[in-house]
């Protein structure tokens, strides 16, 4: 069946008939409330153990999420392949613009998706793919932040006392590492991988994203607070691998933050004192210099910063075929503009950069 003669509303009419919704969850990501349902007991208990400090079902959910676990159906659609990011090889996402909205489909699982203004349903073998629900909450959050006037950012985040500062990083930099080390130092977790930025009437605010950090076997060898991530065995063959190796190693591991360093220190909102960008090498025979910059000057610098929210994110009030949104430095200079922005180059050296931002931002 063609594209053009299905929406999501047919499209959502046949594959939640004959399910029964008996199980869901309530959750709080910052001041964004979300309400998901299911008809798996197993997979809202998952979910639940994962979000645990984000439970809240004190309010009216801003955003209502449908997962089903079920066979992967064939709704005789067409998908296209989603262009990745730059350096990022091999087919991930594919997607089917509707009338009424979009269609996402993973390529290595199968499972599939159904958004617009209406509608937000996840399906498919969503037990086994646990990560790939989670995942779509997290971007129903993200796209909720965009609408009101944030920029996604490919970038760590920590905070103390309620404000802090996000780093972002070339290929390979370093950002979570750091962001563990600096964990140590009484900072509390506000974001992995994504953070978003946006100007309110008294300054620049950061918003985290709650997913727990996958870390490379480097990292965990070198914090010892993350020694207990790894089984023992797999630590004596890592620890036989030159240090090079370690960091292209193909290989990751969750970190529970409040498991490892206590309740409370997951804080996903907070005042945006200063961005680091990590632009340093770990090949390099130059000291580390921290510099203060004018991201006005230094755009070349928003290739680290900038980050596309992807197949998922669906534009405002959404009642027409959903569109790729490409990244602007446009819409991220006036907000970097408003804090201090530092640059980081020479070789990779982590105890400086604790060093540098422990006197700049405690």
């Amino acid at each position: 069946m063609s594209n053009d003669v299905n929406t999501i509303e047919t499209l959502s009419s046949t594959v939640r008939g004959g399910h029964t919704i008996d199980s869901g969850l309530d959750l709080k990501f910052g001041q964004c409330r979300l309400r998901l349902d299911t008809n798996s007991a197993e997979l809202a208990r998952n979910l639940q153990s994962y979000f645990e400090p984000f439970l809240d079902d004190e309010g009216v959910a801003d955003i209502e999420v449908t997962a089903l676990e079920m066979s992967e159906p064939d709704l005789g659609l067409e998908f296209t392949d989603w262009k990745r990011d730059p350096g990022k090889v091999g087919r991930k996402d594919s997607f089917a613009d509707l009338a009424d909205g979009r269609v996402c489909r993973k390529v290595r699982t199968g499972m599939q998706y159904l958004l617009s203004d209406k509608e937000c349903l996840v399906f498919g073998e969503c037990i086994k793919n646990e990560s790939q629900v989670i995942n779509f909450l997290i971007s129903q959050y993200i796209t909720w932040l965009m609408h009101r006037g944030n920029v996604l950012c490919h970038a760590s985040a920590l905070s103390k006392d309620g404000s802090g500062f996000a780093m972002s990083a070339f290929s390979g930099g370093g950002k979570s590492t750091l962001a563990l080390h600096l964990m140590r130092e009484g900072f509390d977790f506000v974001s992995n991988d994504r953070t978003l930025i946006g100007r309110a009437e008294d300054g620049v605010y950061m918003n985290g994203v709650p997913k727990q950090p996958r870390i490379n076997p480097g990292t965990v060898l070198y914090n010892p607070a993350l020694a207990d991530i790894i089984p023992q065995h797999r630590m004596q063959q890592l620890k036989a691998i030159p240090q090079q190796e370690l960091w292209e190693l193909e290989e990751k591991y969750d970190a529970d933050v409040e498991a490892i360093f206590g309740p409370g220190k997951f804080q996903l909102h907070a005042r945006l004192k200063a961005f680091v960008i990590l632009n340093w090498k770990r090949d390099s025979d130059v000291a580390t210099e921290f510099k203060r910059i004018d991201i006005r000057q230094r755009a070349d610098l928003l290739a680290a910063v900038m980050k596309s929210p992807g197949p998922f994110y669906m534009l405002p009030g959404n009642k027409a075929p959903a569109t790729v949104v490409a990244t602007d430095p446009d819409d991220y200079i006036p907000i970097l503009s408003k804090v201090d922005v530092y640059e980081v180059t020479g070789v990779v050296d982590f105890d400086r950069a604790v060093e540098f931002c422990v006197k700049q931002f405690s």
